[in-house]
């Protein structure tokens, strides 16, 4: 269900994620209700369903208030039935009562009270009809500690939802009209390709370099080399969005073995997007030192890169959101080399299983000073829950960790001194994604990919 006032109903507008989110929700995997406190707008049609019902199809509509009435009705439709259901209990009034949320306290007491009252029964009408997400930008609701039976997020949030949705129904859409018409979309690999690019702005100049590079002296290594780290991330995206199917469902031992699978492979593929950027660094520096000592967190080598180019250095200098990352990344990726992560099924009084994952315990006190450093690992999920060993929940880790480590590479790339490298000239061109309207580096193509990753 979504506020009617989130959607767009024409594409005359700016381009923008609610644009986009129209278009997706209109496909037939969808099922969307609109909604508005003053319900559906008089001008709509409204159909009759049966000898009873008349309604406007695709809406949730709040019925008036019954004076003495315990349960406020609704009605809500679709293009083919029709149905009715009541909101009971006390939550609406919980929420007028509410004076001390700061939302809407611009608006005076009594403004504010109605306010919060409709916020809290259009969530409520969410969950009667049983919908996943409701889309609003709703404050109260953002706010609120009372629990209601529906998700709630945002337009961008939903966007990246509905995204990842279709995506693991192996659809690639990267456009569709909000009237449903006009489908624009890709293959699998081209969607996550363009999307790699679109994360990693700097990759334009980085690369180039090293294109040019390995074709002036005959020699393949930095193009292989490049490509390697554009295909490592690549290869990260894919495996955060199975790992957000897996968390999806219903969690046992076999969903648990899938997340695990998947997290390895997240901080496999970004150690070595990483490594790679130094081995790059490397040859761009040319660096007296064995290609196999390059590596961010070895002292020694990144002596050498202070040496001659201290700016790269500081990247990942002492204190650092650089220097915090490469740490929390190293130390998780190293249990390939050692014990593996482990699982853990915790079960919230009466609600679903949750998977977590434990933290390395040798290595726990570092990794939580990292991200203590980088918002708190409450932020990172991390909690304490069997004394002594700290666990994360793995969706929460990697939307923390993989954000940070695009920062990481694209501020690497920018320092790294690749016009040093024999045989380049990177000119402002090269610099930048394809002109080609038409082509799949156009703008809205990369930002419609990079807002339904939730970037």
């Amino acid at each position: 269900m979504a506020d009617a006032d989130c959607l767009v109903s024409n594409d005359s507008g700016p381009w923008s994620p609610e644009l986009v989110l129209s278009g997706l929700l209109t496909h037939e995997f969808v099922k969307l209700y609109r909604y508005a406190d003053d319900g559906p707008a008089a001008d709509l049609p409204r159909k009759k369903y049966g000898p009873f019902t008349k309604a406007v199809p695709g809406w949730v509509e709040l019925l008036a208030a019954d004076a003495g009435a315990h349960v406020r009705q609704l009605t809500y439709a679709d293009s083919e039935s029709a149905g009715r259901g009541g909101i009971i209990g006390n939550r609406a009034q919980i929420a007028q009562a509410d004076v001390a949320a700061k939302s809407y306290q611009e608006l005076g007491e009594a403004t504010a009270c109605v306010r919060r009252e409709a916020d809290s029964l259009a969530a409520q009408a969410a969950e009667t009809v049983h919908a996943d997400l409701f889309i609003t930008e709703r404050p109260y609701l953002r706010e609120s500690k009372i629990p209601y039976g529906v998700t709630v997020c945002t337009p961008q949030e939903a966007l990246a939802l509905i995204g990842l949705y279709l995506r693991m129904q192996g659809l690639y859409i990267t456009y569709r009209g909000p009237d449903g018409r006009g489908t624009y979309s890709m293959n699998k690999g081209l969607y996550y390709w363009v999307g790699t690019r679109e994360l990693l702005p700097a990759a334009w100049r980085w690369f180039a370099a090293c294109v040019q590079h390995s074709i002036g002296v005959g020699d393949q290594t930095l193009i292989n080399l490049g490509g390697s780290l554009l295909r490592r991330l690549q290869t990260a995206l894919q495996n955060r969005d199975e790992l957000h199917r897996s968390l999806n469902l219903e969690q046992n031992n076999d969903t648990a073995l899938e997340i695990l699978d998947r997290l390895d492979v997240i901080l496999v593929s970004l150690m070595g997007a990483i490594d790679v950027a130094a081995r790059v660094a490397h040859h761009a520096l040319d660096l007296q030192s064995g290609i196999y000592a390059a590596a961010w967190q070895k002292k020694n080598w990144l002596k050498e890169v202070q040496a001659k180019n201290p700016g790269l250095a500081a990247a990942v200098g002492p204190n650092t959101p650089g220097r915090h990352t490469v740490t929390i990344l190293r130390l998780l990726r190293n249990s390939v080399h050692g014990e593996a992560l482990s699982s853990l099924a915790v079960r919230n009084m009466s609600g679903p299983i949750e998977t977590r994952v434990h933290l390395p315990q040798a290595d726990s006190t570092e990794i939580l000073a990292a991200m203590d450093a980088l918002g708190g690992r409450a932020d990172w999920g991390v909690k304490e829950i069997i004394r002594g060993r700290w666990d994360a929940d793995p969706g929460m880790l990697v939307e923390h960790l993989v954000p940070h480590i695009v920062d990481l590479l694209n501020d690497l790339m920018k320092r790294t001194p690749v016009e040093q490298l024999s045989h380049v000239s990177v000119t402002p061109k090269d610099e930048l994604p394809p002109t080609d309207p038409q082509g799949p580096f156009n703008p809205r193509e990369r930002e419609s990919i990079r807002w339904q990753f939730g970037f």
